[in-house]
């Protein structure tokens, strides 16, 4: 039973997760009401006369919100709360990780983002040196006025410094796309 149920929550996990968390929320809602039903009726109110009341202080104290709207009186009743509250932690974390799952990429997807990612830091490299190049030529031409020298002066090393930024950046990113090739092969 218990590698049935591993075996159907790896390949399923949002089904396993939904079912177990809905299951909870009923038997759990089932307890209280069986447990706070007789105080209740005891001293007059209706609070739990309807199964959907217990099982909103339920749903509330899982996700531990605990409105207080609704609460309980007795022992059985305040254990009950206690476990829905902690399971209730472990189930949402359950529902998080089983959802966040379907957004990672798969090995294909991560060596196209790779590949884009290099494409466009290329781009803006080979746009960077064009720059560059275009700047050393304008100043060759502008000839000896000091002013417009000195201000392309600062364009240049500006546009220099950037230069070596995009030309570090791009070769930092080749080894990512090496090591996600590589994370494919020790896969097969």
């Amino acid at each position: 039973m218990r590698f049935t149920f591993k075996c159907y929550a790896t390949k399923h996990p949002e089904q396993t997760v939904i079912f177990t968390l809905l299951l909870s929320i009923f038997l759990l809602a089932y307890q209280l009401r069986i447990y706070e039903v007789p105080y209740f009726r005891m001293i007059g109110l209706k609070d739990f006369e309807q199964f959907e009341s217990a099982v909103w202080l339920v749903v509330i104290t899982m996700g531990t919100v605990g409105f207080g709207d609704i609460v309980p009186v007795t022992i059985f009743g305040r254990m009950i709360t206690m476990v829905a509250s902690l399971w209730g932690a472990f189930i949402f974390t359950l529902v998080l990780i089983s959802f966040g799952s379907r957004f990672n990429l798969s090995t294909k997807q991560k060596q196209a983002m790779h590949q884009l990612v290099s494409q466009h830091k290329a781009a803006r490299l080979i746009i960077s040196a064009y720059r560059l190049y275009k700047l050393k030529r304008s100043k060759e031409g502008m000839g000896s006025n000091k002013s417009v020298l000195s201000e392309s002066d600062k364009g240049i090393s500006s546009l220099m410094r950037r230069l070596k930024e995009m030309a570090k950046d791009f070769k930092d990113e080749r080894p990512k796309r090496r090591r996600v090739k590589n994370s494919k092969s020790q896969l097969i």
